[in-house]
């Protein structure tokens, strides 16, 4: 008979789950209005990298210049 393996002395990781990852990057990610982001743009050298997680339709309808389009489902499934 095979031996089974003996477990590890070590902590083993929790398993994290698709919402333990979305709440862990909120954290991380700070969500501002859009007429602030429009003001910090203004400012070539500071300008933030803009993510628009908006669905194809909302970011094809109006969107910010010099914004990235990365949708919300991508990111979270990254």
């Amino acid at each position: 008979m095979p031996r089974r393996r003996q477990k590890s002395a070590g902590k083993t990781k929790p398993v994290r789950t698709v919402r333990d990852l979305i709440e862990a990057a909120k954290r991380k990610t700070r969500h501002i209005p859009c007429e602030e982001a429009a003001h910090l743009m203004e400012d070539a050298e500071k300008a933030p990298v803009l993510i628009d997680v908006r669905e194809e339709f909302e970011y094809e309808t109006v969107r910010l210049g010099g914004s990235i389009h990365i949708a919300r489902g991508v990111l979270e499934m990254m």
